[in-house]
Parts: structure tokens; sequence; C-alpha cells
């Protein structure tokens, strides 16, 4: 499965032993629609994988789709009523659950990195700031076109500003 082509043919070949084998199992509740619902978990999973993949070669996260596209795909063993390939199935269903979390939270790249602000940028000693030179801004003063909230405006209207009557004289 060294390519996308040959990972869709793969996937196409596990989304079609799930719903036959699903469909035709006597232990799972529904199977003609677990059987569906599993075989376009597969699908989507590793369509989009196989997509990404090919789209971004150097990006983690087309592999890993595909990977949980076909860790959902072995969950299949959950439709046969050997108690083994029964609870093996079970125990991959979790794992399959805990893979798409990883993949939600590695999103974009496929890897969980640092926050910015996290530990590894916290270790790091900073400079101190330069005398003079703040880093914050202060708020303009009042009356200069930013918005104020006043009752009877709407949020992103400027304010109007009025011109005050010239005594008569």
């Amino acid at each position: 499965m060294g390519t996308p082509r040959n990972t869709v043919l793969a996937g196409t070949v596990a989304t079609l032993l799930t719903l036959l084998l699903v469909a035709a199992s006597d232990v799972l509740a529904h199977p003609g629609i677990n059987a569906v619902l599993r075989a376009v978990n597969i699908v989507s999973a590793v369509g989009f994988g196989a997509a990404t993949w090919y789209l971004r070669p150097r990006s983690r996260l087309g592999p890993l789709l595909v990977g949980i596209g076909f860790l959902f795909a072995l969950t299949t063993l959950q439709a046969f009523s050997a108690s083994l390939a029964y609870n093996t199935g079970r125990l991959l269903l979790p794992a399959s659950w805990v893979a798409l979390l990883y993949a939600f939270l590695a999103f974009p790249t496929g890897r969980i990195e640092a926050p910015a602000g996290g530990a590894s940028s916290r270790s790091r000693r900073r400079p101190p700031p330069r005398s003079g030179c703040s880093m914050r801004s202060s708020p303009p003063p009042a009356g200069h076109g930013h918005p104020v909230a006043l009752p009877g405006r709407l949020p992103g209207e400027p304010v109007q500003r009025r011109q005050a009557p010239r005594p008569a004289g």
C-alpha cells in the first residue's frame, strides 16, 4: 500500500468485505443498516485519506486517515459469532475512536504540535523589552471614529459626529 492508488483498491476490497460480512451477520443488530453505515465510514476515511495523500504527499494526515479507515474495517470482526473474533472487533472499535481523535487533534499537519505559548516556549528565556518601547497600544481617545456601544446603534455602525451650533452674532 505504498501509493494512494493501491490504497484505494485495498479500501474498496475492505469496504466490499465489510458490506458482505456485516449484512450476513446474525450477531449484530440490524445487520443491513449496520453494514451500510460501516461501509460509508470506511469509504470516507480511506477515500479522504487517499485524496489527501495524493494531493499532499508530504503530509502525514493522508496515511493517518487511511489507517483509521482500515482500523475501522477490522472492527467488522464483531460480525462473527466466534468469541475471539467478536472480542477482537469490540476492542478495536475504541481504538479506532482514539485514532480518529488523534487525527482531529493533528489536523492539518498530521502531527500534534505544542501550542505557541506551550511549555516548550516557556522554557526559553525571552529578552527583556527595550526601555521606552511598549508592546501594548493605548486605546484611542474617545470620539475619533471608533465604534462605541450606544443604544439604538448597530455594533458595526460608525458613530456620527454632529457639528455644534454656531452662536449668532
